[in-house]
């Protein structure tokens, strides 16, 4: 009786994973061509990048002094 689901699912996450992973080699190419080609040939530029991925240190000012934090936001989980 389950299972047809549980094949589904084997394969569901054979799938997801194997997404993940191409992910993440494009996430590495974009920070790769981002760094190491000119500002006049870059497609995204890096802070965009590090902004999208959560990865933006932000800039304050508090009596005087610049403190840079670096923003710690977790990655999102897509649920279908």
């Amino acid at each position: 009786m389950w299972r047809p689901y549980r094949s589904q699912n084997d394969s569901l996450f054979k799938s997801n994973k194997e997404l993940k992973v191409t992910m993440w080699h494009w996430k590495q190419q974009l920070f790769a061509e981002a760094t190491s080609a000119g500002t006049s040939t870059v497609v995204v530029p890096l802070s965009t990048l590090k902004a999208f991925y959560g990865e933006a240190t932000t800039t304050t000012q508090s009596a005087g002094e610049t403190v840079e934090e670096e923003s710690k936001m977790s990655p999102s989980r897509i649920i279908v």
